[in-house]
């Protein structure tokens, strides 16, 4: 049986794991002549201060606009970060886009292959070990447990 592929998810974070999930994706993409869609989560993209017990009023002068500016310099780093990945795949493999993704890694992902029927998630392992690992889990790990399509952890 032969698999071809139509849509390809590559989730990228600027780790070893990434970059080889990277190539490995571009690969795919380039054999089935698939679309490529490379994406990163910017977790920091929400905002924290704003919780319960952290009021917005003017008890805290220029608090939201420090944070604004900071989310907005997330943001641009990110689309960089993005940009240059995009960059790198296009001189191998021209049907490439972009995205980024907001809130927790896992989730975002997830929802963003389902929401956009990608056919695979191709994922990078960051090899976390130990009491790290098991408290927080992997995102691989995560995304391998909730997503609704196939899985490749590169590591």
């Amino acid at each position: 049986m032969i698999i071809m592929y139509k849509n390809i998810l590559v989730p990228i974070d600027g780790s070893d794991g990434s970059r080889q999930a990277l190539a490995i994706g571009t690969d795919l993409a380039k054999k089935d002549e698939a679309e490529l869609t490379v994406v990163l989560v910017n977790e920091e993209m929400v905002m924290p201060s704003y919780r319960a017990g952290y009021p917005i009023s003017g008890q805290h002068p220029g608090v939201l606009e420090k944070d604004l500016r900071q989310a907005d310099a997330s943001v641009e780093r990110h689309q960089e970060f993005l940009s240059e990945a995009k960059s790198d795949v296009q001189t191998r493999h021209p049907k490439v886009t972009t995205q980024l993704l907001e809130g927790e890694p896992a989730h975002s992902i997830c929802e963003y292959a389902e929401r956009k029927d990608m056919d695979i998630i191709v994922i990078g392992s960051r090899g976390l070990s130990g009491l790290k690992k098991l408290v927080l889990g992997s995102v691989s790990q995560k995304v391998v447990s909730h997503a609704n399509c196939p899985v490749l952890v590169a590591k």
